[in-house]
This record gives C-alpha cells, structure tokens and sequence, in this order.
C-alpha cells in the first residue's frame, strides 16, 4: 500500500488536497482510501450517539447512504486495515503518526521543520521551503506518493536493527533505508493476510507461528518439509 500523511495545522487546506488527490486517483483508475483524524470525539457528549456508546459495546450507525460501526475505546489505524480495499491510502492530519512519509502544508508564518519532523517528502505551498521539494500540482503529488508513499506497522520490534519503526521510516524518508529492511512486513518464510490485506508480524510472532504450523504439520500423515500453505475461512 502507497501511504502518504497530510500535516499541516488548521485551514492549511488538507482537504482541498485530500480531494483533489482521491480525483486524481480516480482518474487513474487506481483504488485509493481517506483515513481522517479530529481532535474532537465523532460522539458530542450530548448526541444519542454517545448515550449509546457509553452502555453498548458496539455500536451500528445507518443513515440512507452509509452505515458505520462505533466501539468505545481507542483504536489505531492497522486495527481497520484489513478493511480497506485500495492501492493508496491518503492520511489527513494525524501528525502523531511517524510511521509513514508526509506531505506538508504550511500556511505562512509556520514552523515547517515542525510540521515536516524528518518524515516530508515534498510540500504543497506558495511559499516553499528551499530544504524541500515543492509541489505544484495534483498529479505531481499524486505520482510522489505512487513512488515513495509507504505504511510502516507501528509495532516497534526492533527487526529492522532499529528501535522504533519512527526511525526506519525517516530512514527510508532520507534514502538511508529501503522498506524491505521492515521484517514484519517482508518476512520470506511466512506470511499471513486477511482479505487480501497483509497482517505485519513481529520476530516473535512469526517464529511462534512457523514452529507451532510445522510441528502441526509434521505430525500429519503426509506432512513433509517444503512450503505450507493453510487458509482458513473465519
């Protein structure tokens, strides 16, 4: 998945970007998704939304067009992954994240080094920064985030020989490291998706797995070594 952030502070014009950019896609014929982050809860204290929430564990919200699933508690944006069903996925604000490149909006007066936090791959301004690419239309962007928009897990494992998967991704940002060095989401020797969608597993993971299916396996009339393939249908 090409995966790219769009920081930038209030009235920066995020979602004139965000728009402009899902066209484009479009136009392309290329499936592209919006993960959008507000500092306000989506359950105004006072709604019947949130009166609900607060005594159910799940929620289900119909109006005529669409439906969504409400559960108290704080979810991350790998929880709804397997969800999604696209090529590209565009992030509108979320400037917490620090697992995926940026595309940074300053208006003017702005601290862009602050907005930009060693993870900006280009900048859409009329006032560039001279440190960082400028961007000048939509396709431009677009095709940035075709050649260098990634998602790291956020898992944090240490496999790629870093601490945090905060420092591989300004790594990758700053052509000092290639994404295949992540092992949670490159592991040759196992594998596991949902829908299609991989699931990223840590050294941990993917060893208790392997030796838990081989041993299963193994202990099968007919099992051998070589390559399993299991699927299952929850």
């Amino acid at each position: 998945m090409h995966a790219v952030l769009l920081a930038g502070y209030k009235k920066s014009g995020k979602t004139q970007l965000a728009t402009s950019l899902c066209e484009q896609f479009r136009e392309w014929n290329i499936p592209v998704a919006v993960a959008k982050y507000s500092h306000h809860s989506l359950d105004r204290p006072d709604s019947d939304t949130a009166r609900l929430t607060s005594v159910a564990d799940h929620v289900l919200a119909f109006d005529p067009d669409t439906a969504s699933l409400i559960q108290p508690g704080k979810r991350s944006l790998q929880d709804f992954l397997p969800l999604i069903s696209a090529r590209v996925l565009i992030i509108e604000g979320g400037k917490h994240l620090e697992n995926l490149p940026r595309i940074i909006l300053p208006r003017e007066g702005d601290n862009a080094a602050e907005l930009d936090n060693g993870l900006g791959i280009g900048q859409w301004t009329s006032s560039p920064d001279p440190g960082m690419d400028s961007l000048a239309d939509t396709a431009q962007a677009a095709q940035l985030i075709l050649n260098r928009g990634f998602l790291l897990p956020d898992l944090d494992c240490a496999g790629c020989g870093r601490d945090t998967c905060a420092e591989l991704a300004r790594d990758i940002v700053a052509g000092r490291a290639e994404l295949s060095e992540c092992t949670s989401l490159s592991s040759p020797s196992i594998q596991v998706t949902v829908n299609g969608a991989p699931i990223p597993l840590n050294p941990f993971v993917q060893d208790l797995l392997r030796n838990t299916l081989t041993g299963i396996v193994s202990a099968l009339k007919g099992g051998q070594s070589g390559r399993i393939e299991i699927s299952l249908d929850i």
